[in-house]
């Protein structure tokens, strides 16, 4: 056998081994992503973001730092990063999401977590974000809101 053969055997194996999955994770940059392709990156473990891309081309080298909330272009030719784009990580819970692997994982961790917790007699864990529950806007709920509410025990009219 060559070495030839045996060196592109090898770069090929390294690079199977450090592909990324492409069932789950991964980034999702888009000026306005539908709202199904978000919830199913958000299942998938990626971590999808809104944001301005106009600035963007195939080909460019950026930094994405997600808790800043900024996107830079780094340029070779001068040696620095600017900024090209800002956004907001929404929802609240999206970095919990990414390090879980996704929203179902993530909610059967914090059950998991919250049970041995309670089982030990320790407090609450403060290592989840926590969601903020939405405001009632008086405007009711709809039939199907109210379908299940009853399915799950609420009393008429609550849920």
């Amino acid at each position: 056998m060559s070495s030839k053969a045996s060196d592109r055997r090898e770069r090929q194996s390294w690079i199977r081994a450090h592909q990324s999955d492409k069932r789950s994770g991964g980034i999702v940059l888009g000026g306005k992503i539908a709202p199904i392709f978000f919830n199913t990156a958000e299942d998938s473990g990626a971590l999808p973001i809104q944001c301005d891309v106009q600035q963007m081309a195939m080909g460019d080298v950026i930094t994405i730092k997600p808790y800043e909330g900024k996107i830079y272009k780094h340029s070779a030719a001068s040696g620095t990063d600017e900024v090209i784009s800002s956004f907001t990580i929404a929802p609240l819970t999206l970095p919990d999401e990414v390090r879980a692997g996704g929203r179902i994982p993530l909610i059967i961790g914090r059950g998991l977590t919250a049970s041995a917790r309670q089982a030990l007699g320790l407090p609450a864990s403060t290592r989840f974000i926590q969601p903020i529950a939405p405001k009632d806007t008086g405007k009711g709920y709809t039939l199907a809101q109210k379908m299940v509410g009853r399915a799950c025990g609420l009393p008429e009219g609550q849920g």
